[in-house]
């Protein structure tokens, strides 16, 4: 090829590199939302898809730069994982996007063909970051079915100087649904701060603790003095199924000093029936006073209950 015509053909190909990468932020971005908002767009036209959502996320806002994270995680694994794990990795970004990530990641992970790399980087990550927000993040991420390989850190990060890094990791332990992870989780209720213990009695169900060990946890933090935390385990009593057995304790829950107890205990009772009302219907009367409307509308349905059954003399 003589010298002039190879020079143009050089010229030719970079001019067209230029051009690509000149699109229009903008037309890109537009580009990209129609993708990330419309599935079987990006189903149709994968490759393109795949290509231009991972060149214009950092173009798009948050809903739509969520909507293709999913998208890529969901059909273009291999690609949205390191993605994710940067996007984690980067202080700058906005904390909601980082979270999202990590969850992302956490979902993405057990479907890799080798997540090996991207497992050692968040081992690091959680052990060693700078920030406690980066190790609570990594921690997150390690938090899926079946990764009980990930729970001897997840036990180390629970004695972090960092409220944030304790509760991710305690709540990562409960998703491995791993029976392992349920002495450390058992420890975290007995000894373990407010916000540990609150994510790990909502977690509790997939944490590989049985039903009668949930129960017996439940029925033992209704005798805790923090409000917030009995009203979790009175929900989550509920929960368990049959809550006829717990009759007894539901009527000592309507002098709590908690207004929400209160309410569902006597809404449980209600539930039950005029039998299990009999015995707290001066309580009953009480509680046709209380300060909270919803308790009053409860009150009055078990007051009517009471006075049917009293009036037909069963």
């Amino acid at each position: 090829m003589p010298a002039r015509a190879a020079f143009h053909t050089v010229k030719e190909t970079r001019d067209v590199a230029k051009v690509i990468q000149l699109i229009p932020a903008k037309r890109l971005a537009a580009l990209a939302a129609r993708y990330a908002e419309d599935p079987a767009l990006f189903l149709s036209e994968r490759a393109k898809a795949r290509s231009t959502l991972l060149r214009a996320l950092p173009l798009l806002e948050t809903g739509l730069r969520h909507q293709a994270l999913m998208l890529l995680g969901a059909y273009c694994r291999e690609d949205a994982a390191p993605v994710c794990l940067k996007i984690l990795e980067d202080a700058l970004e906005p904390f909601h996007t980082r979270h999202f990530a990590a969850f992302q990641l956490a979902v993405t992970l057990p479907w890799l063909e080798c997540p090996a790399p991207l497992l050692a980087r968040l081992a690091v990550l959680a052990r060693e970051a700078l920030f406690s927000e980066t190790r609570a993040l990594a921690a997150t991420a390690l938090g899926f079915p079946g990764n009980a390989a990930a729970i001897p850190l997840l036990a180390e990060l629970l004695r972090s100087p960092a409220p944030e890094v304790r509760e991710a990791a305690a709540a990562a332990l409960c998703r491995t649904e791993s029976p392992k992870a349920a002495p450390c989780l058992l420890d975290v209720l007995e000894q373990g701060g407010r916000r540990e213990q609150r994510v790990v009695l909502y977690n509790l169900w997939r944490s590989g603790c049985g039903a009668e060990t949930r129960e017996k946890v439940y029925l033992r933090f209704l005798q805790n003095p923090d409000p917030e935390l009995r009203l979790v385990a009175l929900v989550l009593l509920g929960s368990q199924g049959d809550i006829s057995s717990h009759v007894d304790l539901l009527r000592t829950l309507l002098d709590d000093g908690n207004p929400k107890i209160r309410q569902i205990a006597l809404t449980r009772l209600v539930s039950l029936g005029a039998d299990a009302l009999l015995p707290v219907r001066v309580r009953v009367r009480e509680l046709l006073s209380d300060p909270g409307m919803e308790i009053k509308r409860a009150a009055l349905l078990a007051h009517k209950m009471i006075a049917a059954h009293e009036e037909h003399g069963c």
